[in-house]
């Protein structure tokens, strides 16, 4: 078989695969619907504030002064009113097929591109299928893809600027890809304007190529990737007097949220174990490796002595394992938090690793920029909740992992996939079946 027709199989296997993934996220998700008893804080916040407001799109559409009953910004809630609209729906209502069908539809998107982006990464669909397990697994993303919440569409664009940064190598198309992809984010939630950043500085290549970055079309394709977000956000600011709604500005912290920063870099040891096994090889056994896992050990020492970890539903550390690991620290290890030094010293190995990446690559990696703004942009509200992270974390590993993977060796293979079954088999019980769990 000649090269041509190589790279010609590979598509249509690519495309296949990705169509066999779209199809099986979508049937899976309407089944876990089907079957859903508990919704959680899924169906808590579908019912209190995002149905109100696509219900009140559909009745009397979108105008810049509206009457807001959630925090975010509205593009996910004209979608679904839009849709609604399309199909003769003049009221949505709790578990509608319709509201079922709609979030499938965005959350299996999502993870199609997914898919590619970390195929393409690392060469390998096995791979590809192993990071799409794992982010399916969570029920921070199996819930939005039941329930009328913000997080599924704003999965496909953040999804889709990951993959924009692996498949596109045309600087200029891929600063407008950026541009138009984080404006759009930006619409959807608010939290990811800072993240716009990342993505800008990933529109000017690698180190090599940004050292001479001081050029004037630079300078005009920096400005343009942030500006664009920012300039759609800016009638949203105007008329809100601020980054949300007035009927969401008391829930913003008074100072930074320090114990968020650290209970993102806790989830972020907890779940990177997984994904340091399926790509370790001999590169992680050099002297670099070795300083800085000592170097993010007394750091993890001074970081867990100098911040207040404990659980306290008052300063909205709560509505996390992180917490509740803390809590169980109080009461069996005495205060004593071993176990949250173990996690924020592999969470700090990890992030020191993938900055490391973003500096030497080839192509500038985008997924640990992006994973330290958005941590930076959560850090000025008071909730440091699982919810708001797990995603952002899983996602960062993947496009970490698929990058660094020499070569997938079956039984890597088999333990990730195992440990990602049954996180999946604990998601379905304990968040979707049992009522009340």
């Amino acid at each position: 078989m000649n090269a041509g027709n190589r790279v010609q199989s590979n598509h249509s296997r690519m495309i296949m695969a990705g169509v066999a993934v779209f199809l099986l996220a979508f049937v899976v998700s309407l089944l876990l619907g089907h079957i859903s008893k508990n919704g959680g804080w899924a169906a808590a916040d579908q019912d209190g504030y995002h149905l109100p407001q696509v219900n009140s799109f559909i009745r009397d559409g979108f105008k810049l002064s509206y009457d807001s009953t959630s925090a975010t910004t509205p593009l996910s809630h004209l979608v679904y009113a839009k849709m609604a609209t399309l199909f003769g729906i003049q009221e949505l209502r709790q578990g509608d097929l319709f509201i079922n069908a709609v979030s499938a539809t965005a959350a299996s998107t999502a993870l199609v591109c997914l898919f590619v982006l970390t195929s393409m990464r690392s060469g390998s669909l096995l791979c590809g299928a192993l990071c799409v397990l794992s982010v399916f697994s969570s029920s921070y993303f199996i819930l939005p893809s039941i329930y009328l919440v913000t997080e599924a569409v704003a999965f496909i664009f953040y999804f889709g600027l990951l993959l924009i940064s692996v498949s596109v190598s045309d600087r200029l198309l891929r600063a407008f890809g950026f541009a138009s992809f984080c404006s759009l984010l930006v619409l959807t939630r608010q939290v990811f304007l800072p993240v716009a950043a990342s993505f800008a500085l990933a529109s000017l290549g690698n180190l090599k190529e940004r050292v001479h970055w001081l050029s004037a079309g630079r300078l005009l394709v920096l400005a343009g990737t942030i500006g664009l977000p920012a300039l759609v956000f800016i009638p949203f600011y105007l008329t809100w007097g601020g980054l949300v709604h007035p009927n969401f500005a008391q829930y913003k912290a008074h100072t930074i949220n320090v114990a968020l920063i650290v209970h993102n870099i806790e989830l972020l040891g907890l779940f990177a174990p997984p994904f340091i096994l399926l790509c370790s090889s001999s590169r992680f056994l050099t002297n670099r490796h070795l300083l800085t896992a000592v170097a993010s050990f007394f750091a993890a020492l001074i970081i867990v002595a100098s911040v207040d970890l404990g659980f306290d539903e008052d300063a909205g550390r709560f509505f996390s394992v992180i917490w509740s690991i803390s809590r169980l620290e109080d009461s069996i290890l005495s205060g004593y938090r071993i176990v949250s030094i173990v996690l924020v010293t592999v969470g700090l190995f990890t992030l020191a690793d993938g900055l490391c990446s973003t500096v030497f690559d080839s192509r500038f990696s985008i997924e640990w920029p992006a994973f330290v703004t958005y941590t930076a942009a959560l850090s000025v509200q008071p909730f440091a909740w699982q919810r708001y992270v797990e995603m952002f974390v899983l996602v960062t590993l993947c496009v970490w992992a698929s990058g660094k993977i020499e070569e997938l060796k079956g039984w890597k293979a088999t333990a990730f996939a195992s440990i990602f079954a049954v996180y999946f088999a604990i998601s379905v019980v304990f968040k979707i079946w049992l009522p009340g769990a």
